[in-house]
């Protein structure tokens, strides 16, 4: 197993902070309570979770924005913006720490917008005055997979279509 001085390193590590880990599980007996003062501690089952002080948000706007970030559903968050003040940058980008594997969409008031190719996170500009930002996860798979399987409805439907009977002289 690591020792303490590790374990306190790897809650340290600069990545975390990218990624906006907000807790670490431990296992209760391996953690060193007067290490983790000011820490919010949730056990149950012989599990301990760490709250990171100071820990990224999930979803970030530059130059720094208040906003309202929503979950509709594992693949789908929502992100309202404040307009712009005075003297800020008139375009925006948004930093998202989703790990970016090509199918992350992210629109800009319901328009799509180019997502960097280049990060291991989603990240993308912003067109001026952009109020709401969507991310949706679309998989390539999973519509290849609803592709086939209209296909196969589609052939099964043409099977069942009655053919044509002759007609039978009496």
């Amino acid at each position: 197993g690591k020792t303490l001085e590790q374990k306190v390193e790897v809650r340290d590590d600069p990545r975390l902070d990218a990624l906006g880990t907000r807790r670490l599980l431990e296992a209760s007996s391996a953690t060193d309570p007067s290490r983790c003062a000011g820490q919010q501690l949730l056990s149950g089952d012989g599990w301990i979770a760490l709250e990171r002080p100071g820990a990224k948000p999930l979803i970030t706007v530059e130059p720094d924005r208040p906003l309202a970030l929503r979950r509709d559903d594992a693949e789908h968050w929502t992100v309202s913006l404040t307009p712009a003040t005075a003297g800020e940058s008139a375009f925006p980008s948004v930093h998202a720490a989703f790990y970016q594997d090509g199918n992350w969409r992210v629109l800009a008031d319901l328009q799509a917008t180019g997502v960097s190719v280049s990060s291991l996170f989603v990240e993308t500009p912003l067109p001026a005055e952009t109020k709401r930002v969507d991310f949706l996860y679309r998989s390539r798979a999973h519509l290849a997979g609803c592709l086939l399987a209209a296909l196969a409805l589609a052939a099964l439907g043409a099977t069942w279509v009655a053919q044509p009977r002759a007609k039978i002289a009496a």
